[in-house]
C-alpha cells in the first residue's frame, strides 16, 4: 500500500478519535424526553433533574437486569411535571433503579422526601414494552423547596383530582386530617370546587 495513502488513514482515523469520546459523555436531558424517546438514549448516560415520588416494587427480572435482590426501585417526576395537574401528577418514572451495594448513593436516596429535586446520572439498559428501564448511576438531593404546607396542597390537589373522577379509595377524613391547614382558595380554579363540595357534605352529614 502506498506510503501516503497509509498516512492519510491514519491521520483519518486519529481525527475520527474525539467522536468516539464523545460517545462516553454525559448528555443533559430532561426525564419525560428519554421515556418517549428510550431508543435515542440506549445504553447513554445521561443527566437530568427529578422530583421523588416514591419507592417501589417493579422488577422483570426475566427481561431486565433489575431484581430486588440487587437494586432498589423508585419513582420519580420529571422536574417540569405541574403537580397540580391530575395527569401530570400520575405521570411520574416509575422504572428508576439503583445498586444496593451503593451504600453511600442508597443514602442520599433514602434521604429524599417526596416531592424532593434531585440531579441523577443514569442510563438506559433495557427497553421493554417500550419503557425504558433507567440505572441510576449517581444521585445528589437538591433544596426542599416543597414545605409542610405546600406537600399538603399537593395532596389535597391530588385527592381533589381523585374525588372528581372517582377514583379515590383514601377515606375522606384522612384525606382531609393530612392537608387540614390547606384552604380551597389555595387551590387551582380545577380542584377547588371538588374541594368545596366536600366541605359541604361534611357540613350536612354534620362532621
Amino acid at each position: 500500500m502506498n506510503h501516503r495513502v497509509v498516512e492519510s488513514l491514519v491521520l483519518a482515523l486519529l481525527a475520527a478519535a474525539p467522536a468516539f469520546a464523545a460517545d462516553d459523555a454525559i448528555v443533559p436531558a430532561r426525564l419525560n424526553d428519554v421515556r418517549n424517546q428510550p431508543q435515542t438514549y440506549l445504553k447513554t448516560t445521561f443527566e437530568f433533574e427529578g422530583r421523588f415520588s416514591n419507592h417501589g416494587q417493579i422488577y422483570q427480572p426475566f427481561f431486565t437486569m433489575f431484581d430486588d435482590h440487587l437494586f432498589t426501585n423508585f419513582a420519580a417526576w420529571d422536574v417540569d411535571n405541574d403537580l397540580a395537574e391530575y395527569d401530570e401528577y400520575r405521570d411520574s418514572c416509575a422504572l428508576l433503579y439503583l445498586n444496593r451495594h451503593k451504600g453511600g448513593q442508597m443514602e442520599e436516596l433514602f434521604s429524599l422526601a417526596k416531592y424532593q429535586r434531585f440531579r441523577a446520572t443514569g442510563i438506559v439498559q433495557s427497553i421493554f414494552s417500550g419503557r425504558p428501564f433507567i440505572e441510576i448511576i449517581d444521585i445528589v438531593p437538591l433544596d426542599v423547596e416543597y414545605t409542610p404546607e405546600a406537600h399538603g396542597r399537593a395532596a389535597l390537589t391530588q385527592y381533589c383530582h381523585e374525588v372528581a373522577r372517582g377514583a379515590s379509595a383514601r377515606p375522606q377524613d384522612h384525606a382531609v386530617a393530612e392537608v387540614e391547614s390547606v384552604e380551597p382558595e389555595e387551590l387551582p380554579a380545577t380542584t377547588a370546587a371538588p374541594a368545596a363540595k366536600d366541605d359541604e357534605e361534611q357540613v350536612a352529614a354534620g362532621t
